[in-house]
């Protein structure tokens, strides 16, 4: 083949190979601008909040622990759990038509209700107990999750308790009802999120 020809040929053959790329890149662009169109807003939204309530989760965690910073190092184990039983004292208790069987949480010591509704989305528990250190402790708990997404309350890591050094003054006994409170909450947040998802 003439040089001339051949340049030619080779150059044309690189111009049809790049307009094809060309093509493919904007077949790809094209196909992911109606892939994100018509992408469920509603979803984009869910992922969005989720990650919105986590944070909000963790913003409660974090000024419980400023509450408790001075408190929990500096005094005795009495005035410890009298200020968590002030926190709960302090919190909006079940209405006694509420204190059902079916609202009791069971394998307490303690006897303990708790009540959870969901509106738009989000959670709020209701709690009382017998014990006024139970009740503060779930009062806590409630402080944190409520007003929370399902999936947020699910995916949550509850590091206050530790930061608030709430296990080191726990005996046995309390440690297996906070851990109790804690996974009926959570699975309430189970059975909202089922039911959100089945509608």
């Amino acid at each position: 083949m003439h040089p001339a020809r051949a340049c030619v040929y080779h150059s044309t053959k690189s111009g049809k190979l790049l307009v094809n790329i060309l093509g493919f890149l904007f077949y790809l662009y094209y196909d992911s601008c109606f892939l994100l169109n018509n992408f469920s807003r509603s979803t984009y939204h869910f992922f969005l909040f989720q990650k919105i309530s986590v944070m909000d989760i963790n913003k409660i965690q974090d000024k419980i622990i400023q509450e408790f910073n001075l408190l929990a190092d500096r005094v005795g184990r009495f005035k410890y759990f009298r200020y968590i039983a002030h926190v709960g004292s302090q919190l909006p208790t079940i209405h006694s038509d509420d204190k059902t069987d079916d609202n009791v949480v069971k394998g307490c010591k303690s006897k303990i209700w708790l009540k959870a509704r969901c509106e738009e989305g989000k959670i709020f528990f209701e709690t009382d107990s017998e014990n006024k250190i139970t009740k503060g402790i779930a009062g806590l708990l409630t402080k944190v999750f409520s007003g929370q997404s399902p999936q947020a309350i699910i995916n949550s890591n509850l590091y206050f308790l530790n930061e608030i050094n709430l296990y080191d003054r726990l005996n046995a006994t309390w440690t297996r009802e906070v851990q109790t409170i804690m996974q009926r909450m959570k699975s309430l947040a189970i059975r909202f999120r089922t039911t959100s998802l089945a509608v």
